[in-house]
């Protein structure tokens, strides 16, 4: 069912959660050793604020691909990844005679990601990763097609590197469902993430 809008007056706390926020970041300041300690001091907060079901992230560079026009940008990874799965950016450094630590690290490893679905582009391919720390990972970027651009990787799920494709994403209360879909209209990888933040597969449609 839609969403009400936000009544004048109340209090955020008090309306009706979102079912889905967007948060939208600039990698091109982010990239490599680029540092921008503002953009990334929002991030934190806005997904420590968000009372939305879904998630999503989307920016330029992958941080997963196994792309061989652009490979993924691991520096980039170590500044979004922590806090995606809602915790510091900075690696915890706790003593393994501090039995109290030790657990409070192991209950944070163990929540619920702040982010579900991350979307990026720069390499001209589809690709969809498995869930890392109940987080799926895309690279949806082929309208100037890389033939041939994507490496086999145990960590890659589904992909397409012969045909320009684009992604469709149905958001309801219990999943997100997803449908990669090609240049000749047909779907190829199909599913949904639910709650258990594991992948389920789907059949496409097996038409146009």
């Amino acid at each position: 069912p839609p969403i009400p809008p936000q009544q004048p007056g109340l209090a955020a706390e008090q309306a009706p959660a979102p079912l889905i926020e967007f948060f939208v970041l600039n990698s091109v300041r982010l990239e490599k050793d680029k540092q921008d300690p503002e953009q990334l001091a929002w991030l934190t907060q806005a997904l420590a604020a968000s009372r939305a079901r879904w998630r999503i992230a989307y920016f330029h560079h992958p941080i997963y691909s196994s792309g061989r026009r652009h490979s993924e940008d691991l520096k980039l990874r170590a500044k979004l990844e922590p806090l995606f799965r809602g915790r510091s950016s900075a690696p915890a450094r706790h003593s393994a005679r501090d039995k109290q630590a030790a657990e409070l690290h192991t209950q944070a490893a163990r929540q619920a990601p702040r982010v579900q679905m991350v979307f990026s582009g720069h390499v001209h391919i589809y690709q969809r990763f498995h869930p890392r720390y109940g987080i799926v990972y895309f690279i949806v970027s082929s309208g100037k097609l890389a033939r041939a651009g994507a490496a086999a990787r145990a960590d890659v799920a589904a992909r397409e590197d012969q045909l320009r494709t684009f992604l469709l994403v149905e958001a309801t209360p219990a999943r997100l469902r997803f449908w990669a879909i090609n240049e000749a209209g047909r779907a190829f990888d199909c599913g949904w993430l639910g709650y258990a933040a594991t992948v389920t597969l789907a059949p496409c449609p097996s038409g146009p």
